[in-house]
């Protein structure tokens, strides 16, 4: 299984850190000891290390026992002692492996997502039928056989890793406290705990224990350990079953999720480092034939046009002086992209330009929001789908195969004719029927291989079922989110607005103000908001709503020009330039609006001219201008095309003036 790529990656997602809690600590454990009962659940580590404890010795291989009781091969008597202890340690590794060790294994409950890849592996491999093993020496029920390749993954994967690093499973690298350390360097458990990692592999190769029960003048045959195995081995596939035996119901918690994730404002941030930035990069380039979605892949393009290639050495470079970059990830995305599909190669609901099509089928389904996934039931017209339509119209039928299914089809036909009123509809069917079989027996299909399909239908109907009945359950937990934002927008807005009507004045509340004046204490809010009561025009807290009170100036374009402000007007209103009048207001947005009036005084009137916008950004742009930069008003126009040309720090400092009186 080493060298499986299935297997490694489950073997090094099972033990990441996030599954320590689940996987490790029920095994390694050492405060986990005593009788176990349903309250009081007992670890491996705390069961071996009360056998060891009590001066249990556990060793297949008798001169390996020999050496860790240092016997003196030179005597005989004391050899023959040795073995007659061998034999008393191994009816009690016996005894362990049968009861405790089964024991301790079975009431590990392994995270949900590794019971859910069990799950999934399960249903993969029952679904393909495979056959029995020929060298399968343990008699095994039908449900357990099919679970032994998940055993692989559990003990490959999972136990023996643990047992053969004890030094790093077993302590504070894992979260686990110091006395679990502690049992677990002990050097007599340490051994005890690699003998049981050699009988589990040993029992993995098919039972291969011939060069350990082979050993001369050994006391442990082969039968013996294979008798173990016998006991050790369906408690192990039975607790594998268990493990896999739950709903999967990842597709629900996807959809639920992304309804709930709008309703959360709050900033959601993956850190990862250099190097392994470089070497995702580098990944998703190397197999970007296999993970092409679309002609036009998104990752395709960002890896090889926007990110490009990665030596070694610059790799190397970046693990030797790492850094960690932070990414807000886009948690509400419907806000930017407004639909979702259902990708039907990861069947996660994602923007339609991430996806490897609308997972309809249909070109028209590309442009609608999916609240759910649909059910796709493929061709209608395939002979076996047409089939099994029409069985669940039927009475059971007697048939066995193809040729007397097409007769007993003929019949019927000729009943649902006679009757009275004829049933043309259900003679067309039958009909439809007869010619689908022709087609089946044409391509050498048999009757097991419709059965297969249909059966697996079935389970596909009802896996749908079943997702949509656990969205209909996690539609409480979207509206409980809804519920849950709404309230806190509420708390924000009554927050800000609490904020802004501070803003006006500072004015502390009167608890403050008295006890500062009491201690003789000046506060500076206290100071400041005396300055704006002084300086205040209008009442803020008077006005109606609705009403803001910005900062406004009119200067015109002779005062401009004498503050150095305005270079030149367009050629096209040069002649009036000394009856126009500028009005700077700024807008709630932040920016600056500046609208251009022609006053005739000697006719009393005046016309509007142009309306400018100085956004907020430009505005930020201004306050870092040097003496000799020019701004073309509109920004968005040339210099010949403008409206009027302005000297940019001028005109930073004359709105930074208008904006504080």
């Amino acid at each position: 299984p080493e060298s499986s790529r299935v297997f490694t990656l489950f073997h090094q997602f099972a033990l990441k850190d996030i599954h320590y809690a689940d996987v490790v600590h029920p095994i390694l454990d050492g405060t986990l000891r005593g009788q176990s009962t349903k309250k009081h659940k007992v670890s491996f580590l705390g069961s071996i290390n009360e056998k060891s404890e009590r001066g249990a010795i556990f060793e297949l291989i008798q001169a390996n026992f020999f050496k860790r009781i240092m016997v003196d091969q030179s005597n005989t008597s004391q050899k023959e002692d040795a073995r007659a202890q061998h034999t008393d340690n191994m009816e009690k590794f016996r005894d362990f492996m049968t009861q405790d060790f089964c024991t301790t294994i079975a009431s590990v409950r392994l995270h949900e997502n590794l019971q859910k890849l069990l799950s999934h592996a399960h249903r993969e491999i029952t679904e393909r039928q495979f056959g029995k093993d020929e060298d399968e020496n343990v008699a095994l029920e039908e449900e357990l056989r099919t679970s032994k390749p998940l055993l692989t993954l559990f003990v490959n994967g999972i136990l023996l890793p643990i047992f053969k690093n004890l030094s790093k499973f077993g302590g504070t690298q894992v979260l686990l406290d110091a006395e679990s350390q502690k049992i677990a360097t002990d050097s007599n458990v340490a051994a005890n705990v690699a003998c049981v990692a050699l009988f589990l592999e040993r029992m993995m190769q098919n039972n291969n224990f011939a060069d350990i029960g082979h050993k001369k003048g050994s006391t442990v045959t082969e039968k013996f350990l294979s008798g173990i195995s016998k006991h050790v081995h369906p408690a192990l596939l039975k607790f594998v079953k268990d493990q896999g035996d739950v709903v999967d119901d990842t597709d629900t918690r996807l959809t639920v999720d992304v309804y709930t994730s709008h309703y959360d404002a709050s900033d959601h941030v993956v850190a990862v480092s250099t190097s392994d930035l470089m070497k995702l990069s580098e990944m998703l380039k190397e197999n970007q034939n296999k993970l092409r979605l679309t002609e036009n892949d998104q990752v395709e393009h960002l890896c090889s046009e926007q990110i490009g290639e990665w030596t070694q050495e610059e790799i190397e470079r970046a693990e030797e002086h790492q850094k960690m970059h932070s990414f807000l990830m886009q948690t509400r995305f419907i806000f930017q992209d407004k639909k979702i599909v259902f990708c039907r190669n990861c069947k996660c609901p994602v923007p339609p330009r991430l996806s490897a099509g609308t997972g309809g089928g249909d070109a028209k389904d590309g442009g609608e929001v999916r609240a759910v996934q649909f059910y796709q039931a493929g061709d209608p017209t395939a002979p076996a789908r047409v089939l099994e339509r029409l069985f669940d119209t039927l009475k059971p039928l007697k048939a066995k195969n193809f040729t007397e299914l097409k007769e007993e089809f003929s019949q019927l036909m000729k009943q649902y004719t006679s009757q009275n009123p004829p049933d043309y509809q259900k003679t067309h069917d039958l009909s439809e029927g007869r010619d689908k079989i022709e087609d089946l027996k044409a391509v050498e299909q048999k009757p097991e291989d419709v059965l297969s399909f249909m059966a697996k239908s079935l389970i596909e109907r009802d896996k749908h079922r079943i997702y949509l009945e656990q969205v209909g359950g996690g539609e409480a937990g979207i509206k409980a989110a809804r519920t849950q934002y709404v309230e806190t927008l509420r708390r924000a807005i009554f927050q800000l607005q609490a904020g802004v009507k501070f803003s006006y004045d500072l004015k502390l509340p009167e608890k403050f103000s008295s006890e500062a004046q009491s201690h003789n204490v000046n506060l500076r809010f206290m100071e400041i908001s005396g300055k704006i009561l002084k300086r205040q025009i209008v009442n803020p807290h008077k006005m109606p709503p609705g009403c803001s009170f910005a900062p406004t100036k009119t200067l015109t374009y002779k005062e401009l020009e004498s503050k150095q402000v305005i270079k030149s007007v367009n050629d096209m209103f040069i002649t009036m330039k000394g009856k126009l009048c500028f009005t700077f207001r700024f807008t709630p947005q932040g920016g600056v609006g500046v609208s251009v009036t022609y006053v005739d005084k000697a006719r009393k009137t005046e016309h509007n001219i142009k309306q400018l916008e100085i956004s907020k950004p430009i505005l930020q742009e201004l306050k870092r201008a040097k003496n000799a930069d020019l701004i073309a008003l509109p920004t968005d126009d040339s210099e010949k095309d403008a409206f009027m040309i302005c000297h940019s720090k001028a005109l930073s400092d004359l709105l930074d003036k208008i904006a504080r009186n």
